[in-house]
């Protein structure tokens, strides 16, 4: 007897026993042992016993680089920040490294590194305005755009969304 389970989202389990069937077979009882984090069963099919089986991830999601925001608008001199998340663990260090396409309205710091340790903790992304002791009719504008490398083929050169930054 086989089972082969797959996975291609997140998904929940109720803790209530339940039945799961296959083409030639149903599996009754199959019940949750462990509700949170991950799931281990037991299914039974007549006098057979299985289990309780190898667990199974809960939280199955895709690589990517989540913003904080779109869109920024800030005053010459000071500088205004954007939140940087990873959506799911990677296998080894990610550097995204940010850049603006017009240095003289708007910069960024150096690149932020998740490493695999700390891969679920925010880090922060600050855009300065320039102070160029100038009123500029209208208000410049800058773009931030981001890189991503890593040695986790999910991860590297992964698409980021663009920051336009606003300088009053």
């Amino acid at each position: 007897l086989d089972i082969t389970l797959t996975c291609t989202a997140a998904f929940t389990v109720d803790t209530n026993p339940l039945t799961a069937s296959s083409g030639l077979s149903t599996f009754a009882n199959v019940a949750p042992t462990s509700p949170s984090g991950s799931v281990t069963f037991s299914a039974s099919v007549g006098a057979l016993t299985l289990g309780p089986s190898t667990a199974i991830p809960t939280n199955m999601a895709s690589p990517g680089v989540t913003l904080g925001s779109a869109a920024l608008t800030i005053t010459d001199g000071p500088f205004g920040t954007v939140t940087v998340d990873l959506d799911s663990a990677p296998s080894n260090s990610v550097i995204v490294t940010f850049s603006s396409d017009d240095p003289l309205e708007a910069t960024v710091n150096g690149p932020l590194t998740f490493a695999v340790g700390n891969w679920d903790s925010t880090q922060t992304l600050s855009i300065s305005a320039v102070d160029d002791n100038t009123d500029t009719a209208g208000s410049p504008t800058a773009t931030i755009s981001a890189s991503v490398s890593s040695s986790d083929g999910g991860y590297n050169g992964i698409g980021v969304p663009d920051v336009a930054v606003q300088v009053s």
